[in-house]
């Protein structure tokens, strides 16, 4: 059953940026629009545009810590999960405990899923393979894209013989998107390997800062705080920013249900 029920008072097809339901708080940590329910959606939009978007976020603070979304469990150890049906993008940098890929199972896509892991590391590093094989001479040599060197550098190789006992190495090092693979014997299958670590603009403008202090405002706070015995209040977001902890908890204050009106 619909609580509220509100339409805009913009009509025809000229645009009008009016609202269907408003809500605006001059408080501090207030929330301007609440929802709440116990065994449905509190939130729900539907958009039948092609170009206008389902839920609008703008952040106009021009503090570092500003946040867009901010979500959160109620318990400790709970699930907070954001799913996304279709594409997500970002512009910047995108952190979490760890970062999987989820798919139906190949073997048994009807009853299980398939759950890998992605490669960490301590620097913005691509990686490339592939397999090639040398020639009469025993030579080989790898062509990569043309913007290879304009997006990486320190280059790292590893070369494995495929089939047989040979020797393999890299006779030439990366230069005019190729380098030069070199083995004792002709004919010879050479499973190759190269890693290269990021070198473009936005890599160079934000590099990876490996280890990290936190700030005065987090210093006792965890990201995950019930790992470490810690009460779910010593949650670092919570830390970050206390305006949400002051809305979290007016949130899981009951709600008086509206007086009827005669």
């Amino acid at each position: 059953m619909d609580g509220v029920l509100v339409f805009p008072s913009g009509t025809g097809s000229t645009f009008n940026p009016t609202a269907g339901v408003w809500g605006d708080t001059g408080e501090f940590g207030d929330v301007g629009v609440l929802g709440t329910a116990d065994d449905a959606n509190a939130l729900s939009g539907t958009n039948k545009s092609s170009t206008f978007t389902t839920l609008f976020l703008d952040n106009t603070t021009s503090g570092p810590s500003g946040l867009v979304l901010f979500a959160t469990s109620q318990t400790v150890g709970g699930n907070c999960n954001i799913d996304v049906g279709g594409n997500l993008a970002c512009t910047g940098a995108i952190s979490g405990a760890a970062k999987n890929f989820k798919i139906d199972h190949p073997l048994d896509p009807a009853n299980k899923y398939l759950v890998h892991a992605s490669v960490e590391s301590s620097e913005m590093m691509n990686i490339y393979t592939g397999n090639i094989v040398t020639d009469a001479r025993g030579e080989a040599t790898v062509s990569l894209p043309d913007w290879f060197e304009a997006l990486n550098a320190d280059f790292r190789y590893q070369l494995t013989v495929v089939g047989q006992f040979a020797q393999a190495i890299v006779a030439r090092g990366i230069e005019n998107h190729q380098f030069q693979i070199k083995t004792n014997a002709p004919n010879v299958k050479v499973s190759w390997q190269v890693t290269g670590v990021r070198q473009d603009a936005y890599a160079k403008a934000h590099p990876l800062v490996v280890e990290q202090e936190k700030d005065e405002q987090q210093r006792g706070n965890y990201i995950h705080p019930q790992l470490y015995g810690a009460p779910v209040e010593k949650q670092i977001e919570l830390a970050s920013h206390p305006e949400m902890k002051r809305s979290k908890e007016q949130r899981a204050q009951p709600v008086a249900a509206p007086k009827p009106q005669h």
